[in-house]
């Protein structure tokens, strides 16, 4: 991949992708981590409490 400017240039495939700086970076946590192994998370958002939830089809499942 080369880089070009503020974009990068993947060498392949010609494909030509803006460059994200860090602080535009998006975290990326692993859906095992977070849910463990009861495949449930409680998220609390304001003043609101969310469930996230893995199926047995290993979906994800975000209610209220």
């Amino acid at each position: 991949m080369a880089l070009s400017g503020n974009k990068s240039v993947d060498s392949t495939t010609g494909v030509v992708s803006p460059l994200l700086s860090k602080a535009t970076a998006v975290k990326r946590i692993n859906s095992k981590e977070l849910l463990s192994e009861q495949g449930r998370l409680e998220i609390e958002h304001e003043t609101e409490i969310y469930r996230l939830t893995r199926t047995k089809n290993g979906k994800l499942i975000l209610t209220k």
